[in-house]
């Protein structure tokens, strides 16, 4: 299914040796009711059981969220491909605070016995590393990033976010996977607030989900004029989307690895206003990259999006140095050389 782990291996594929093959697991798209899910489960688990045997691969690299059903199907995966003496990469893609803190409380102990048989483990954020430490998992445990696609960095992609829109508006953009905890509402109610002091300005919401009708109602709810709903894009569309924008803004509450959108949006040289989750926490820097917060109020927020929305030349610098910053860390190139290393590593 479309997502941060889907997109980040399209983006490196490139780059990795024609060696690396990709074994998909997981839920598919309008999966029927729980006994498709379940032999859908026992499937994968059958086929990878095959591979790992068939003695033509030297490493395993898993991808799991920590979270309930990821870390536990990944984890029987873990113990699958050791019984066959394979190295194992875990790369922690999402991180649950409230599952990381159930862990810690009633399961330490088998969550430990499954995950310090890993060889390297990957995550995204140093509290991240810090929590597996304290979990008692002693194998190495490397930081890294998720990924912007080469063509973002084309100079056709090159964004000017101090230059007006052809009919002299100015956009924000919001674009996630529509669900709870997101920030979606926190988005609308601070745009809201924004529209007294600049009223010509739009929000746009790229993205679709269960979080979207609700979003809509108090759209229309609160009358908030000048808010346009994207839809889901991708490709080209998305492109447009950060083309079209001359702020990004995602305050999100998820238990995020590191939110992709923001690497995307700073690869396009717009401003972000965020919030301090996951690996965010670990390399933005406020006041130069845009604003970040971990206020939960709209107000804060509309007051975040007024400094820049006021200030073309702030706005800028900003997205200049996003680009720049996002082109020499988050390249898909560097990415996947890094991981390369990390691999020669392990082996």
């Amino acid at each position: 299914m479309p997502g941060g782990v889907a997109n980040y291996y399209q983006a490196i594929k490139p780059h990795l040796s024609a060696h690396a093959d990709y074994f998909e697991i997981g839920a598919e798209a309008h999966e029927g009711g729980l006994w498709t899910r379940i032999r859908r489960l026992i499937g994968d688990f059958l086929s990878f059981r095959r591979l790992v045997a068939s003695g033509q691969y030297q490493l395993v690299h898993l991808n799991p969220s920590l979270l309930p059903a990821s870390t536990l199907r990944d984890g029987l995966f873990l113990l699958i491909a050791k019984a066959y003496g394979i190295p194992v990469l875990v790369f922690f893609r999402g991180w649950d605070p409230d599952f990381a803190l159930r862990i810690r409380r009633y399961f330490p102990g088998p969550f430990r016995i499954v995950f310090r048989r890993a060889d390297s483990l990957i995550v995204l954020a140093e509290e991240f590393k810090q929590q597996l430490g304290d979990l008692g998992i002693h194998s190495p445990i490397y930081i890294e990033t998720t990924v912007v696609e080469d063509s973002v960095f084309l100079p056709a992609n090159e964004a000017s976010p101090a230059v007006k829109t052809a009919d002299s508006c100015y956009s924000i953009l919001y674009l996630s996977r529509l669900v709870k905890g997101k920030g979606l509402e926190l988005v609308i109610e601070a745009f809201a607030g924004l529209q007294e002091a600049c009223p010509t300005w739009r929000l746009l919401i790229a993205g679709d989900g269960a979080a979207a009708s609700s979003a809509r109602a108090l759209v229309n709810e609160r009358r908030i004029s000048n808010v346009e709903f994207l839809g889901h894009v991708g490709g080209e569309a998305k492109r447009q989307a950060y083309k079209r924008s001359h702020i990004f803004c995602f305050p999100t509450f998820y238990g995020e690895g590191m939110p992709n959108a923001v690497l995307e949006a700073m690869g396009h040289g717009l401003p972000v206003v965020t919030r301090p989750v996951g690996g965010l926490a670990d390399f933005f820097e406020d006041g130069r990259m845009g604003h970040i917060s971990a206020a939960g109020d709209p107000a804060t927020f509309t007051q975040l999006l007024q400094d820049l929305a006021e200030n073309d030349d702030k706005r800028g610098e900003m997205g200049a140095y996003n680009r720049r910053y996002a082109q020499g860390r988050f390249a898909a190139a560097r990415v996947a050389k890094r991981l390369i290393d990390v691999y020669a590593s392990l082996l």
